[in-house]
């Protein structure tokens, strides 16, 4: 129980202080190609600013179970690819990132995870009305846009097919609510 608060008292100031600490991977990645007693299958490059995988399948069935919860090697390459790591000599398996040097663990915090190409996708929508979700598509930040004190039954009217919520309550919030969907409806229809 001491290392745990221990643990958490060095991540908190940690945060406090405003440093990152480095992702998961990148920690264990380094330790991974920093043990001396592996150097036979992977090791750091001549000028200690790369590292090289010398033996794919033995590092995949030897090393990768011990410090990742798989032993997929292109899956590896895959994630390092993410913290961008390029790979340098064609004809084998070395990698580089500016931020990853022997004896310099201190930079790992300067490597981040690149965002994917694809946009984010929501896991829901939730507008009081179970069709709005379906109507919008899916493309658009998971919000609620209920009035305030609403509930579901103030909206079984929604007519899911014109975008337009029930007409019968002129208040600020039914307007506001009003605009928030049209103004979703209007960018769900620009983005087809």
């Amino acid at each position: 129980m001491a290392v745990m608060v221990d643990n958490c008292e060095a991540l908190m100031l940690s945060l406090d202080s405003s440093k990152s600490v480095p992702a998961p991977f990148l920690t264990k990645t380094y330790h991974l190609v920093d043990d001396p007693s592996t150097n036979h299958i992977v090791s750091w490059g001549e000028d200690d600013t790369t590292f090289v995988v010398w033996r794919p399948p033995e590092f995949a069935r030897d090393l990768l179970p011990n410090y990742f919860k798989h032993n997929n090697f292109s899956s590896f390459v895959r994630q390092l690819n993410t913290y961008g790591f390029r790979k340098i000599v064609p004809d084998r398996w070395e990698f580089a990132n500016e931020f990853f040097k022997r004896g310099e663990k201190h930079l790992l915090c300067e490597i981040h995870r690149r965002k994917t190409g694809q946009p984010h996708q929501p896991t829901h929508l939730n507008f009081g009305h179970p069709s709005a979700a379906s109507y919008l598509g899916g493309c658009f930040p998971s919000v609620s846009l209920s009035p305030p004190n609403s509930t579901d039954d103030d909206h079984r009217d929604f007519d899911s097919s014109s975008g337009s919520p029930p007409s019968s309550s002129p208040s600020a919030a039914s307007k506001s609510y009003t605009d928030a969907l049209t103004s979703l409806s209007e960018d769900n229809d620009r983005l087809r």
